[in-house]
Parts: C-alpha cells; structure tokens; sequence
C-alpha cells in the first residue's frame, strides 16, 4: 500500500520579471485600444456624410460647391483662357 502524501506542491510566488511582463502586455494592448479609439474619433470629426453622390464626378472634375450651390463649373477656366 501507497503511502498518501499530505504535503502539497507549494506554488512558486511568481517573479518580479514575470509580473513586468504580464503588466507590460496589458498596458500595450490597453494603448492599442486607445489609439484605434482616437484614430476613430478623429475619422468621424474629419469625414462628412455625402448627401450628393451623383455630383462626386463633377467635384473629382474641379467644380466647387459651397453650401450645396455650385460656385464654379471646372470648364469655366478653361472656356475663358480660349476665348483670350
């Protein structure tokens, strides 16, 4: 018959190096958090919601709009330097 041990392995208190790292780990995944966060809140400030889409190809052209209402047609320029 077995003796029963009655003693139990003693966990090793971890080390002051393995408590850095474990703290090390979770500061940079808290900062990757907070850099997506800010790269988000900075995207929805920059980035306005398109209520025209079809006048986007006269916009890429060189048409300026301001406040909705065209200013300038990109062939306008164009039109003036021939006729000079």
């Amino acid at each position: 018959m077995k003796k029963k041990s009655t003693e139990r392995e003693v966990e090793s208190s971890p080390t002051w190096e393995e408590l850095e790292a474990f703290a090390r780990q979770g500061v940079q995944r808290l900062l990757q958090r907070v850099v997506i966060w800010e790269t988000l809140v900075i995207a929805e400030q920059r980035f306005q919601r398109l209520n025209a889409p079809e006048l986007l190809l006269e916009v890429a052209e060189g048409t300026v709009y301001v406040d909705g209402r065209r200013v300038k047609h990109a062939h306008e320029g164009e039109k003036k330097k021939a006729a000079a």
